[in-house]
């Protein structure tokens, strides 16, 4: 199925090289700014991190290598995924088969972050009120997505000609690098995650939507753009419910 943990089982084994292909090796420095505001302080004591829809582990190995870690877990739905994050993580770092929406534990966590996976999560409130529920008060959540808006509608609005360059290519060109570097094999699944990008929320749209979730608090402390607004990483910290 489009957007599961088997679509994702299918494209593993080219994934990490067809995001740097993509992205032109910048992904690095988007995962580095998003540890960066979400472990900086002020955070709460030692920092005990999940990363949810972690993939091959490449926010995970780069929070531990830079950051004094006391507990990392990863969650990602795709066993194949997972089966490439063993020779990146220390021994402090843990993962779990598992979608966002249905993972369960007894820990609490200081912060959580999740790149580049929010959009394919089937109930975006559902796994955002869990993330809630798992971390400690005052922990964060930090979300870096990619920001999409056609090239049209960019045109109408006066954008930098290299920004509509930048929505060609990721609606025509992503889905068909992908198809080839795999051997010819998965143009549906990289069309998927073209689309999935396309239809994910505007970025003040979904900073909106997280604030109005009924079952989690939230606070939106920190945002940036990279990539002349492609990227997008916002973080949100966990406040009380009202009763």
């Amino acid at each position: 199925m489009l957007g599961s943990g088997a679509m994702f089982d299918s494209i593993a084994n080219f994934y990490d090289n067809v995001n740097t292909l993509f992205t032109f090796a910048q992904d690095k420095q988007w995962r580095d700014a998003l540890l960066e505001m979400s472990l900086t302080p002020p955070t709460l004591g030692p920092i005990r991190m999940l990363d949810i829809a972690c993939g091959t582990c490449e926010v995970m190995a780069a929070a531990a290598s830079s950051y004094t870690i006391e507990k990392i877990v990863g969650v990602d739905p795709s066993r194949n995924m997972l089966s490439r994050c063993a020779a990146k993580l220390p021994p402090q770092a843990t993962i779990v088969i598992s979608n966002a929406e249905d993972f369960a534990t007894t820990e609490k966590f200081t912060v959580s972050t999740i790149a580049f996976g929010i959009r394919n999560m089937k109930d975006r409130e559902k796994a955002v009120c869990n993330i809630w529920n798992l971390l400690e008060e005052g922990g964060r959540l930090g979300v870096l997505e990619v920001s999409y808006q056609p090239a049209f509608s960019l045109l109408q609005h006066d954008s930098t000609v290299l920004r509509v360059l930048i929505s060609y290519f990721i609606h025509y060109v992503v889905p068909i690098i992908g198809f080839v570097v795999n051997g010819f094999k998965n143009f549906a699944e990289y069309k998927h995650l073209v689309d999935s990008i396309e239809t994910f929320p505007s970025p003040a749209d979904f900073v909106t939507e997280v604030l109005n979730y009924k079952c989690s608090g939230w606070r939106h402390i920190k945002t940036t753009e990279r990539n002349f607004g492609t990227i997008k990483i916002d973080v949100f910290e966990k406040i009380k419910l009202e009763d």
